[in-house]
């Protein structure tokens, strides 16, 4: 952080704190304090887990490879949403890209840098493909759908 932008955000805490803790003497210390980059993320990450994406993928993808991957189908999906609609990094570039981002705080759950690798994301869309990327679609679409409350008509 820069020395302004690391006095402003000292400012603000210190703000909350007295705010809400009169007369409690609280020690901070920003060497700790590291900022992420998330830009649009979180809006995808969210977006994410109100269509239930994970839960769509990790079970449809599942059924196909008979085994648990390392990392969830579902935040492999995820993490590449989120790229395509923020940077659109190529497969071999993913580790660069959340280098800055707080994984941890976009898909719930702890993933080490080193494991995201173009192997890994080729053998997703693999997986992806065998698994009927059009019954994925309907599964997506559908939870959207109910979601948002969105109506629709068949036409004859």
């Amino acid at each position: 952080m820069g020395k302004i932008t690391k006095r402003i955000f000292q400012i603000y805490l210190e703000s909350i704190c007295i705010t809400r803790l009169r007369g409690m003497d609280i020690n901070i210390d920003f060497s700790q304090i590291r900022p992420h980059k998330d830009r649009k993320a979180g809006l995808i990450a969210g977006l994410c887990q109100q269509i239930q994406l994970s839960a769509v993928f990790d079970a449809l993808l599942a059924q196909h490879t008979g085994r648990p991957p390392e990392i969830p189908y579902g935040s492999m999906a995820q993490l590449m949403l989120i790229n395509l609609a923020d940077d659109h990094h190529p497969l071999w570039r993913m580790k660069e890209y959340f280098a800055d981002k707080n994984i941890e705080s976009l898909l719930g759950h702890p993933v080490e840098l080193s494991k995201l690798n173009d192997d890994r994301f080729g053998g997703f869309l693999d997986a992806m493909q065998a698994a009927d990327c059009k019954k994925i679609y309907l599964e997506l679409s559908t939870n959207a759908f109910r979601r948002y409350s969105i109506a629709f008509q068949r036409e004859l």
